[in-house]
């Protein structure tokens, strides 16, 4: 990813720490109804407008189990100014997000979005505009927090952020992410198959036990993939 961000002459900003509750007092949600770590669901709105507020005028997030081809385009020069770039997922993801945003809009007196199945993002890679950084403000994560008990929490809580928010949104190539990784045939192993043709590897959490093996297998295949086509030796 250091490699990538010179590339695109960004900086690259690892979160590590977490605020305190003082300065994000984000409520203590349990682990059911849902996913289990809901506050760093929520880090991931609240870190992209951090960084807007130190003067960041775009923000690209990727999930920490993202593989950067070395021959990846600059995905900030793809997506135009004052949109926010997103590769789109699920239907029945999107119906799933909607229907928790539905029932809290109803519970809770918030202003109603429009459903848009269209413009359903998968988070794992979302690249950002600050002039939408209202919604990112910490007040607003916070208040949408029931959306965190939903089946896909971030995926829910962005989408009813960004459509409160009217963002303006850029559909990208799927290859920007992809977690299809392998070209598996019926009955082969995917240690043995070839990486598929993508920008950006999405390793989720489909592959759960298997994470760390499938995320060391994706990089030897590519730096393997890199060489044998150029000689030279990766920057991923």
């Amino acid at each position: 990813m250091e490699r990538y961000a010179k590339r695109c002459k960004a900086d690259l900003r690892i979160v590590e720490t977490t605020p305190s509750r003082s300065e994000f007092p984000f409520p203590d949600l349990p682990d059911k109804p849902g996913r289990p770590h809901k506050f760093e669901y929520a880090l991931k709105q609240y870190c992209v407008g951090k960084l807007m507020d130190e003067g960041y005028t775009n923000v690209l997030m990727l999930d920490d189990t993202c593989i950067i081809s070395p021959t990846a385009p600059d995905l900030f020069s793809v997506v135009e100014p004052g949109r926010c770039g997103y590769t789109h997922t699920s239907r029945d993801h999107a119906e799933d997000s909607f229907r928790v945003i539905q029932a809290e809009a109803a519970k809770n007196g918030w202003e109603e979005v429009v459903y848009d199945p269209a413009l359903y993002a998968n988070t794992g890679v979302m690249l950002y505009d600050a002039v939408y950084s209202p919604a990112f403000l910490a007040k607003n994560i916070i208040e949408a927090a029931p959306l965190l008990f939903a089946r896909y929490p971030h995926q829910t809580l962005s989408y009813y952020l960004l459509r409160k928010y009217d963002v303006s949104m850029q559909r990208i190539d799927k290859r920007f992410n992809n977690s299809t990784l392998f070209m598996n045939e019926p009955g082969t192993d995917w240690r043995d198959s070839e990486l598929t043709d993508s920008f950006i590897y999405h390793v989720t959490g489909f592959w759960k036990e298997d994470r760390e093996e499938v995320v060391n297998v994706v990089l030897n295949k590519l730096a393997e993939k890199f060489v044998s086509e150029t000689g030279a030796m990766p920057s991923v």
